[in-house]
């Protein structure tokens, strides 16, 4: 009977993770299918042409096997954007709705005073100091959402809303410079009701989740204009074929940060390879051919310092 008793509770603590975890991707993402489902039915979003996009990388994608999806990855990613823009981001307090379609959510409810920290529980965060603090930790995953919105929509009043939802996690009166967005809830200035506390931020998801895979350190490259002109350069790379049996040439393998390498051959040294300074380096191969093309003596990857 114990042992039956034991298998019954492990099938119904198994189902309750399933249900819980099938709850937390509704949350997520339900609402934002939904909603696009529901604006592509009323026709609101048809026949808006996409700019080119540089994340994610789908968006753009170069590779046959993504042909055929990007495009409709495009008007999905910008859809998406701008209901988060809309919907997803609570103006009000500029925290991250946790919920929103769910009927519990709607319609949305305004804060009418600062001594809550939340409104609908599950929903919607509430005025006070605490209640905006942890609303806004969630702005940490929209990084994505913020670059491409504006991406999407350039202008100030992007930017400023750009500006707005990244200053409400890391503005700091301390740090900031040139009228960056803080006020009185930043969750910068205000760590302690956060997973920014040491006790939290080296547990769990939470390092990864503010210094990476939430992405909003997008935003800062996104809203100067992205990527820098290239700064083309030739580097001459010195090599010598003397004391190596057989080797008739070299091979010069450059990976640079995007992890595209570029290759170069010759049979005099130096060698002269192109690159791109903006770096700062790459990492470079030298390896050791005979006339054949064959391999007869690899060398090691070192780092490439490049002069801007």
């Amino acid at each position: 009977m114990i042992v039956v008793a034991h298998r019954v509770m492990k099938v119904k603590i198994a189902a309750r993770i399933v249900a819980w975890k099938a709850r937390v991707i509704r949350c997520f993402v339900g609402p934002i299918a939904k909603a696009i489902v529901k604006d592509r039915a009323a026709g609101t979003k048809k026949n808006q042409a996409s700019p080119p996009m540089s994340s994610p990388v789908i968006a753009a994608a170069s590779d046959p096997a993504l042909a055929s999806v990007s495009d409709a990855y495009k008007g999905f990613n910008r859809e998406a954007t701008q209901w988060i823009h809309d919907k997803g981001v609570d103006a009000n307090t500029l925290t991250t709705n946790y919920g929103r379609v769910f009927p519990f959510c709607e319609p949305t409810t305004t804060a009418s005073s600062p001594a809550f920290d939340v409104r609908t529980p599950g929903c919607n965060y509430g005025t006070s100091l605490v209640g905006k603090a942890i609303g806004r930790e969630q702005n940490q995953e929209l990084g994505n959402a913020v670059a491409n919105f504006y991406q999407y929509n350039p202008g100030p009043a992007s930017k400023s809303w750009g500006d707005s939802v990244y200053g409400a996690v890391w503005g700091h009166p301390a740090y900031n410079t040139g009228g960056v967005f803080q006020d009185e809830a930043t969750d910068a200035a205000n760590i302690g009701f956060t997973n920014l506390l040491d006790a939290y931020i080296h547990a769990g998801k939470w390092y990864g989740f503010f210094a990476g895979m939430g992405m909003l350190h997008r935003w800062p490259a996104i809203r100067l204009g992205g990527p820098e002109p290239a700064i083309n350069r030739t580097v001459y790379i010195p090599f010598s074929v003397a004391g190596i049996p057989n080797a008739t040439q070299a091979r010069i393998a450059l990976t640079h940060p995007s992890g595209a390498v570029s290759t170069q051959y010759c049979a005099t040294s130096p060698c002269a390879v192109a690159v791109d300074a903006r770096s700062g380096s790459v990492l470079m191969k030298l390896d050791y051919l005979n006339a054949a093309g064959t391999l007869v003596a690899p060398g090691d990857s070192v780092p490439l310092y490049l002069p801007r």
